[in-house]
This record gives structure tokens, sequence and C-alpha cells, in this order.
């Protein structure tokens, strides 16, 4: 497909770019919980572009087209692996707790591309809610599966504000 000097144009310009992205390098800590690093399995990243385009007529019975605002609301699912000390469901309960007939709790957290200390990327998420997570399905015979949480997150993000 390429000469040997076109492949290593190529190789060059990727090499350029930097270090590929590995989708299992992200976590998030909620405000408030520094010492606990939630361990995501799946996690919704935000990333701001418009939903979709706006029809545009013109004279004639011709079209032309424009961009819909920028989103900032997101949703998508989470799966939170569970360890031994209960964090994960510690959170749910909490938060259920919390919650009243005035007052639904949410969550403001930063979604890192690696860790606190060693990032490339980070993301200020705010109103988090989490819903619809079933109970785990525990199995006496079951010797090879974490215990994951799965359900919905739905939060706001705008990018550039800490």
């Amino acid at each position: 497909m390429y000469g040997t000097r076109h492949a290593f144009d190529v190789y060059q310009k990727t090499k350029a770019l930097n270090e590929k992205s590995i989708i299992s390098e992200y976590m998030m800590v909620i405000d408030g919980e520094p010492d606990i690093q939630y361990l995501l399995k799946q996690f919704p990243v935000p990333i701001t572009s418009p939903e979709d385009v706006i029809e545009v007529p013109l004279v004639g019975g011709m079209k032309t087209q424009t961009s819909q605002v920028t989103r900032y609301d997101f949703r998508g699912s989470i799966a939170f692996q569970e360890t031994v000390a209960g964090h994960v469901r510690a959170l749910f309960e909490k938060m259920a707790a919390e919650r009243t007939v005035s007052h639904r709790p949410t969550f403001n957290a930063v979604i890192y591309h690696g860790t606190p200390d060693n990032h490339t990327q980070k993301w200020r998420i705010i109103d988090a809610m989490l819903f619809g997570f079933d109970p785990i399905d525990a199995d006496a015979e079951n010797r090879g599966q974490l215990v994951l949480y799965t359900g919905q997150i739905a939060y706001m993000y705008f990018p550039g504000i800490e």
C-alpha cells in the first residue's frame, strides 16, 4: 500500500500526535471525598458538540443547515467496581438517605484520564445524579467475576469551568 518513504512519513506523523488513549484509564473523584477514587468500568466521558443540525430552507426549494446549540447535559451508562469496604454501596445509601421532597441529592466530581496525580485530561462534572441501579446477583459458584453496580448517570459539563 505504501512505499517505504511514505510509510515512514505516516509513522512519524502518527507518533507526533502522542500516545494513544486507552479507554480503561479513567477514574472519578467526587467532591468532598478526596480519599476515595471510584473504580469505573464504564462512564460516559463528556464531549461538547451539537447533537444535530437544523435544516434551513432557502428560496427556490434549496436548503442548507446550521448547528444546534452545543450540548452540556450528558446521560449514559455507568458501572462501578465495588470493593470489600463497600464504598459504592455507601454512596448509594448516603444519597438515598439525603433525599427528601424538597432536596434531591446531586454531586460534583472530576473525571480524570489517568489519576488525580498523573493525568493528561480532566473534566469537572456538576449536578450529577445516579439512578437505575439494580442489586447485585450473588452467586456462590461464580469465582471469576468482580462485583459491579451498573446503572445510569446524568450530569452537566461546561468546558473550562472549574
